[in-house]
């Protein structure tokens, strides 16, 4: 059972609320959720920029001034010293690096608004898909944009490294979904899809390695291929970082598409790329 801070005589009132913070050398926001249940007191906290929400902490103490709550899914935690009007929590995140991180009380959390994220009309048809994946008990959750037009080709969109939702969400960014409506304005259908595991797909992502994520887009060009209003041999696949992996993957295995597109597509081992992007924060 989870160890979760026990309300006594401590004024938790002075805790209790929702509080947003912005991490430090990453420009991420984290909203936490802190509430009084039944005489304990419960931490939640959300990532909105990389649509994780609801993620509840382990162990949780207030000692009427310092909060403390460790999340062990995640190895990831935080300690904060609230002021003395109870507005502000001046702390650090800790997760493989530590993060300056202060929340201050809100009364509900910010929304990052993106001026490129598409808005209707839209000139295409936009349906909500599921398909079977690269492997038992994977359902994958998308949307696929067609053009009004006739014979016209079809690409699907492959993110990414880390749990991914189809538009490839990211502070408030939504890249797949301005790549997908630029594309289907133009004659160019889409598929686009949540990872396995993560938002409406299925599965357990915590296991699957890149070559799982080349069966679910080849699992996702058979979809293509099953579909009347789908041009059997125009099928392309549109891979973004990982994803670009993903792509070269399917070539090699000769699978049945007509193009291959790498963005930003790795040149270097994973394992460089994590030490370079670590680097790459600490001397931030």
């Amino acid at each position: 059972m989870p160890e979760i801070g026990t309300v006594e005589s401590i004024d938790v009132d002075r805790i209790i609320g929702i509080w947003e913070g912005t991490l430090s050398q990453a420009n991420l926001r984290i909203v936490v959720r802190v509430a009084d249940e039944d005489g304990r007191l419960i931490a939640r906290f959300d990532s909105p920029d990389q649509s994780a929400y609801g993620i509840a902490a382990d162990t949780v103490s207030f000692d009427g001034e310092r909060l403390v709550f460790n999340v062990d899914s995640i190895n990831a935690g935080y300690a904060g010293t609230l002021n003395s009007d109870g507005s502000l929590i001046q702390g650090r995140w800790s997760q493989s690096v530590e993060f300056e991180l202060d929340l201050a009380r809100v009364d509900k959390p910010s929304v990052r608004a993106r001026v490129q994220n598409p808005k209707p009309p839209f000139p295409y048809r936009i349906e909500d898909v599921r398909f079977p994946g690269g492997a038992r008990g994977v359902t994958l959750a998308g949307t696929l944009t067609l053009p009004e037009s006739e014979d016209f080709p079809v690409v699907i969109l492959v993110t990414g490294s880390g749990a991914q939702d189809r538009d490839e969400t990211i502070m408030g960014h939504k890249p797949f979904w301005v790549l997908a409506d630029y594309l289907a304005r133009n004659g160019v259908g889409v598929l686009r899809y949540d990872d396995r595991g993560f938002a409406q797909s299925t599965g357990d992502i915590s296991t699957a390695i890149t070559p799982d994520f080349a069966d679910d887009a080849h699992a996702a060009i058979s979809y293509l291929q099953s579909r009347n209003d789908v041009v059997a041999n125009r099928i392309g696949v549109v891979g973004h970082s990982e994803g670009g992996n993903v792509v070269s993957i399917l070539a090699g295995r000769d699978a049945p598409f007509a193009c291959g597109v790498l963005m930003a597509g790795p040149a270097v081992s994973g394992e460089q790329i994590h030490q370079r992007q670590v680097r790459m924060i600490i001397e931030r």
